[in-house]
This record gives C-alpha cells, structure tokens and sequence, in this order.
C-alpha cells in the first residue's frame, strides 16, 4: 500500500496520510513550512483504519526521502 509521509529534513514522521476512497483516488497532505510529503510504499500496514498501528510506524520508523522508503529508527 501506497501512503504518503510528512516529515522533517531528518525524515522524522510527523503525519501519515492512507488511501480511504476507491483505489486511484488521489490522497494529499499539505505540508507546513520546514516540512516535506513523500509517497512511500508501506507494506507494514494492515489495517489503513487502525490509528494504533499508524502511530506505531510513525513512532518505529523514519522516511528516507531519495529512495522513498521507510527505514527502522
């Protein structure tokens, strides 16, 4: 699954947008200043709907931004 990431120059995580509409419909996040959005494809995620499990990556992981990947902290 296909999420994107907002995050910090660091690739700390600081919002996960998940796809909630049919597939292919476009998702945004709308980043504030000093932040950036990366689409990252997220196999760790079951349950787009868990908000648990969210804050669990969001918390464990950080974003490599040139690769577009998730990395372990």
């Amino acid at each position: 699954m296909k999420i994107l990431v907002m995050h910090d120059e660091q690739g700390n995580i600081k919002s996960i947008g998940v796809p909630i509409g049919p597939p292919g419909q476009e998702m945004r996040l709308i980043p504030r200043a000093g932040l950036e959005v990366t689409e990252v494809e997220a196999s760790h995620i079951r349950d787009h709907n868990d908000l648990e499990q969210l804050r669990a990556i969001a918390e464990t992981f950080k974003v490599d931004a040139a690769s577009r990947t998730l990395l372990a902290k």
